[in-house]
């Protein structure tokens, strides 16, 4: 049987707000190992364990979108590299090491994907 491990602290170490009530937004998740409905992942916070109930079983190496301890969807591997950018220049800005100005056109590519339908897995 395997071990799965949960990622409880914010990017920030604050793990005081209760779970379901964080908001936030997707990461991206790369699937190390899973069994059933449940797989143990890596975003760029560390590891996590996933709930696969939406996207069903997956194999590892596969690309999710994951809130909150859930995978939301399946994602590509090049939509995860685009937003994983995006979130860097968010991080950027919020250090205050790159005005919003500069930033612009990269974030543009992570907003359209966050209006795309469901189950669509490419930026374009």
């Amino acid at each position: 049987m395997l071990q799965f491990t949960r990622h409880t602290g914010s990017p920030a170490g604050d793990s005081s707000a209760p779970r379901g009530s964080r908001a936030g937004i997707g990461l991206p998740a790369r699937i190390v190992c899973a069994e059933g409905l449940t797989a143990q992942a890596v975003t760029r916070h560390g590891a996590c364990a996933l709930d696969l109930t939406r996207t069903g079983p997956l194999p590892a190496g596969a690309w999710v979108l994951a809130l909150n301890g859930a995978a939301r969807s399946v994602i590509g591997v090049e939509q995860a590299r685009k937003i994983d950018d995006a979130l860097d220049l968010l991080d950027a800005i919020a250090r205050g090491d790159l005005e919003a100005r500069h930033a612009s056109s990269g974030l543009a590519h992570y907003f359209a994907a966050l209006q795309r339908p469901a189950g669509t897995t490419h930026l374009e």
